[in-house]
């Protein structure tokens, strides 16, 4: 596939960034993370952060190649450790994420 069939992940996965940023703006601890709007903000924070592993999965490695300072391993690795351990998700690690 070429750069251009990539970039539909690409932009899904800016497009959940910028939705990570807005529904945590007003968040400044894990505990108000966890608990705003019955816990509304973190499964949605919860739910981009695995959809910008799965984009990212998607994407050619050359592709990926051309940001090495980003750490797509990890991003991979947090939506497989999301994706299979629901109950084990630290929101003290997802709010220094989203921080």
């Amino acid at each position: 596939m070429s750069e251009k069939g990539f970039l539909i992940y690409v932009f899904t996965t800016l497009e959940a960034i910028e939705k990570i940023k807005i529904y945590s703006k007003e968040i400044y601890t894990p505990e108000e993370l966890l608990s705003l709007n019955d816990q509304m903000n973190f499964n949605a924070i919860s739910r981009l952060l695995l959809t910008i592993g799965e984009e990212v999965k998607k994407i050619e490695i050359d592709l990926l190649n051309t940001q090495p300072q980003l750490q797509w391993h990890e991003i991979i690795g947090l939506r497989n450790r999301m994706a299979h351990d629901y109950r084990g998700i630290d929101p003290e690690i997802i709010f220094d994420i989203i921080k």
